[in-house]
């Protein structure tokens, strides 16, 4: 009785749903036009009320879990015990000899390295402070005086860490003429213009072409890298155990703020090349011969996971892009019906990130403050992956049974109403179909 029953139900449900679909399938052949505004206003109006993508998702592996999960706790939990330890994942940079243990111009060499990155490390504590700054003045402007000393604190604190950082670079490399212009930047910020006089006399008799202050330093919108901290030999701690035992390998890590899977450590990676690019050439031409440079660490394992992921997405998106464009040359003869899968895809893309972006501030909206709805930034890679293999089938699916329709002599607008009908009812009942099944074992 049961069973009967179900199937009843379902044979119902399918008459009413082709019902519905060759109204509807009857309206679009009819208001054809009416039916394109409608999309192309939607999509108009949700991206002009929408945020922006990346200003409302979130980055890295824990940002996106619930505050409760354990995971969460944890790191709440370490962040707040041990506050100077501000990394979330590392870089190692390995200066190493297959064949012997390293000498002291390897070491130099290493030492050389490792100043680059302070003098990074410093740029980055300086942005920082100078982004304070205006915050501190923005907010003096709005009367929010007690802020806006906070802020200019804030911005002094971090003036002092770049200071620190780029003396530890010229400690480590007396010839880097481009720290001791760094480190006139910060003298001005601290308002001590004789030691930042004395540094660009400095940085000009290294090398003539930097008498500039400004010349060759990243603006302040450049992201540099995400570091915190810098750990060398010379680390009093534990600056001994950054050497191997066989003393073949030296370490030097770099402490970031990024989390190991953040999508932004694509672009970390990417930058940290370019900076070892230098020393790799200079390897090349004048040694110390045998010399070699790694990297190693969470952060370089999660960027070159998202890289291959993105290089994948992109090598299947090129990929069904010729498989669609050779299916409709070859079974239909007529290529530019790939206009159709395509536009498809745009408009459903837009919408489909646009109410995403939108969802994520319903919490704003009085009434749904309790609405905590997060995505990720990566989310955008599984939607164009998903509609756009949904979407070239189900077009390609209609435009077959078009053209089948066609063939059987209906008129265009028939055809089309009878078309959509078929194939709403397919895609609908493909799934409905397995929830029957499921349905049936239980009841049986």
């Amino acid at each position: 009785g049961t069973t009967a029953g179900s199937g009843l139900f379902f044979r119902s449900a399918r008459t009413h749903t082709l019902e519905m679909f060759a109204r509807l399938g009857d309206f679009v052949a009819r208001f054809w036009y009416l039916v394109v505004i409608t999309w192309v206003g939607l999509v108009i109006g949700v991206r002009l009320v929408a945020p922006r993508w990346d200003d409302v998702t979130h980055d890295g592996d824990l940002a996106y879990l619930p505050d409760g999960m354990p995971s969460v706790i944890g790191q709440r939990l370490t962040e707040e015990a041990f506050p100077e330890n501000r990394a979330k994942s590392q870089i190692v940079l390995i200066v190493a000899r297959e064949h012997g243990p390293l000498g002291s111009e390897d070491l130099q060499f290493t030492d050389a390295l490792a100043a680059r990155f302070q003098k990074l490390l410093s740029q980055s504590a300086w942005r920082r402070g100078r982004q304070l700054l205006r915050d501190g003045q923005r907010l003096l402007a709005t009367g929010k005086s007690v802020e806006s000393a906070a802020a200019n604190g804030q911005a002094r604190a971090s003036f002092t860490e770049s200071l620190a950082a780029i003396d530890e670079a010229i400690r480590l490399d007396d010839r880097f003429a481009e720290a001791f212009q760094q480190r006139a930047l910060v003298h001005e910020q601290l308002g001590q213009p004789e030691l930042a006089a004395q540094d660009r006399q400095e940085a000009g008799k290294l090398e003539p072409a930097l008498r500039d202050l400004h010349r060759n330093l990243p603006a302040d919108e450049d992201a540099g890298l995400p570091l915190v901290d810098v750990w060398t030999r010379h680390n009093e701690v534990f600056g001994s155990k950054l050497r191997s035992e066989d003393r073949k390998a030296q370490l030097t890590i770099l402490q970031l703020s990024n989390e190991f899977m953040a999508t932004d450590n694509i672009r970390v990676m990417n930058r940290l090349e370019r900076e070892l690019e230098p020393f790799r050439q200079q390897l090349a031409r004048q040694g110390p011969a045998g010399l070699q440079i790694g990297i190693s660490g969470s952060a370089a394992v999660g960027g070159d996971m998202l890289r291959s992921a993105a290089q994948s997405i992109q090598n299947t998106e090129l990929l069904t892009i010729i498989l669609v464009v050779a299916i409709l040359l070859v079974v239909y003869r007529a290529p530019l019906l790939i206009v159709i899968p395509l536009a498809t895809i745009a408009v459903s893309l837009s919408l489909a990130t646009g109410l995403l972006a939108l969802l994520t501030q319903l919490n704003t909206v009085p009434g749904f403050s309790w609405w905590g709805f997060k995505i990720f930034k990566t989310t955008r890679i599984f939607i164009v992956v998903i509609l756009y293999g949904a979407g070239t089938d189900f077009c390609l699916f209609l435009i077959a049974r078009f053209r089948e329709q066609l063939e059987a002599g209906l008129p265009r607008a028939e055809a089309l109403s009878t078309a959509l009908a078929r194939v709403g009812e397919a895609v609908l009942f493909f799934r409905m179909g397995d929830f029957y099944e499921m349905f049936l074992d239980d009841a049986l």
